[in-house]
């Protein structure tokens, strides 16, 4: 599916659990995830996390500049998560993102 207002596809859902992951590692601990963070999360390798933030940069989901601790959610990225259920990285009823 291709966002009309971007021109942009549609993140996966695998994207959309690595996104809400952002979100919520930046809340929960106060700082930005890293993607060995991401890889150890999810249990894949830190290249497939690579990929992952990269077709979420591409789609204009984040943001990051190549330095530790550079991934942001852009504000794209927080209407995404507002349209999957998610608000104020809260899980609504019935959403599992694990």
């Amino acid at each position: 599916m291709i966002n009309l207002r971007t021109k942009r596809k549609a993140p996966t859902k695998k994207q959309i659990k690595v996104l809400f992951f952002i979100a919520e590692y930046k809340t929960k601990r106060g700082w930005p995830v890293t993607l060995h963070d991401i890889s150890k999360h999810y249990k894949f390798t830190v290249k497939a996390a690579v990929d992952h933030v990269n077709s979420l940069e591409r789609k204009g989901l984040v943001t990051k500049d190549g330095s530790a601790r550079s991934i942001r959610i852009t504000d794209e990225g927080k209407e995404i998560l507002d349209n999957h259920g998610i608000l104020n990285n809260t899980i609504y009823e019935g959403i599992e993102f694990k």
